[in-house]
């Protein structure tokens, strides 16, 4: 028998052999680094689920010299100055609140919630809430709470708008459409009003 044959016969096997060569070698360096991964991106501590949406404008104020002032003051004035400041609106205000899944552990949208009372809320301010905040704003929905009558208001997706609604609240103090049989529905057309069905 040569030299060949008598090693082959009698194997001496390394404890491990060559390890990078196993494949439960590269399974564990995977599952270290997906580990590595998800510990270093997920957030520290969590932020509140809520946000408020203030005015990106403000206001500027100037200041006259004194001489000016001086002269104004002396000559009466009867016509109305027209006004820089920006026109207000209800969404200023808005708050945004998280939409989240059923086991709350992962955000799947937004929804906007907006406090008036119910006589503010008039046509010509519902045609303004929808056109340029409801339909340019990517929302799950829009509601505005009524502050003078419990879990009632307004909710709006795109393409329809019911007034006078209740809302459910649950224990987390998420909002949600409820009973909407006696409120009133709007759709809006392309000439940017709202046609109440019947």
């Amino acid at each position: 028998m040569s030299e060949k044959e008598k090693s082959n016969k009698f194997p001496v096997d390394k404890p491990f052999g060559k390890i990078w060569k196993k494949w439960w070698f590269w399974a564990l360096v995977v599952a270290v680094l997906i580990g590595g991964v998800i510990e270093f991106t997920e957030p520290e501590t969590e932020e509140p689920a809520t946000a408020i949406v203030e005015p990106t404008t403000e206001p500027t104020v100037t200041k006259e010299p004194e001489t000016e002032k001086n002269e104004q003051t002396e000559e009466p004035t009867t016509a109305a100055e027209p006004t820089t400041e920006p026109q207000e609106h209800i969404y200023d205000n808005a708050i945004i609140k998280d939409v989240m899944n059923g086991f709350r552990s992962e955000k799947i949208g937004e929804y906007s919630i907006i406090e008036i009372k119910s006589d503010q809320v008039t046509e010509e301010i519902l045609v303004d809430w929808y056109f340029n905040y409801v339909e340019k704003n990517d929302f799950n929905w829009c509601m505005i709470l009524y502050t003078d009558k419990e879990n009632e208001g307004v909710y709006a997706i795109t393409g329809i708008i019911n007034k006078d609604v209740k809302f459910n609240i649950d224990e987390y103090g998420d909002y949600s459409l409820g009973d909407s049989t006696n409120g009133i529905t709007y759709i809006p057309d392309s000439e940017n009003t709202l046609k109440e069905m019947q």
